[in-house]
């Protein structure tokens, strides 16, 4: 017989790490002319990368100042070693360039055990009645990772109100060709700036007697 088995248990675990060597030596191995001969044995160990994925949420917006989009990177199990990924916003309806949030990107690290990290992205608050509005901050680039979900989707609920019309009537006047007009003032309300009027124009008259708001003479009988 030229070969016998030798067993060694090997324990399983879930950590991400480099493969591992270990070496079996006999305790007294001959050959022909007396000399020791080592013997090796590789744990060649298959790499199960742990996953990377980012959440969604939601905030609403402020009418004044900041707040913020708080996004968690999560590692799917914790691994031996570190594991990077970069990330950068996306705009969707809502947009840097019209300054509905700031530039928000860079580069995470989980360090070993490590298993979340945030992603803050700040958002400005007006007074606009507009629509709800969405931007994405999405994941890119990981090592010693994968990725299962690559996009977080951020929603900015508009806490704005709806602007309003009112129409008030003015007291009788002299029109200009001599006969006497009723006029009106409409007014709209809210909007960008609470409580401002914004002038109304009929077909192409500008605005008499006050500065926000048009009036619309009615011909008397």
């Amino acid at each position: 017989m030229t070969t016998l088995p030798v067993s060694v248990t090997v324990n399983g675990d879930v950590k991400n790490e480099v493969n591992e060597t270990l070496v079996v030596n006999p305790e007294r191995p001959v050959n022909r002319d007396g000399r020791r001969q080592p013997g090796h044995r590789h744990d060649h160990e298959r790499r199960r990368l742990p996953a990377l994925s980012i959440n969604d949420v939601a905030i609403v917006e402020g009418n004044a100042g900041t707040t913020t989009l708080g996004f968690t990177v999560s590692l799917s199990a914790p691994s031996a070693l570190t594991v990077t990924v970069g990330y950068a916003h996306a705009n969707g309806t809502a947009t840097t360039a019209t300054g509905d949030y700031l530039v928000a990107s860079g580069t995470l690290t989980f360090t070993p055990g490590v298993t979340s990290q945030p992603v803050s992205v700040t958002v400005n608050g007006d007074v606009k009645n507009e629509a709800d509005e969405l931007l994405a901050v999405n994941l890119s680039g990981p090592v010693n990772a994968t990725v299962a979900d690559s996009q977080g989707i951020g929603l900015i609920r508009n806490d704005d109100a709806v602007p309003a019309l009112s129409i008030t009537t003015w007291p009788w006047q002299r029109a200009t060709r001599g006969r006497p007009a009723l006029g009106f003032t409409v007014s709209l309300l809210g909007g960008e700036r609470p409580g401002r009027q914004r002038e109304l124009r009929h077909r192409g008259q500008g605005p008499r007697r006050r500065p926000t708001a048009t009036t619309w003479p009615r011909r008397g009988r």
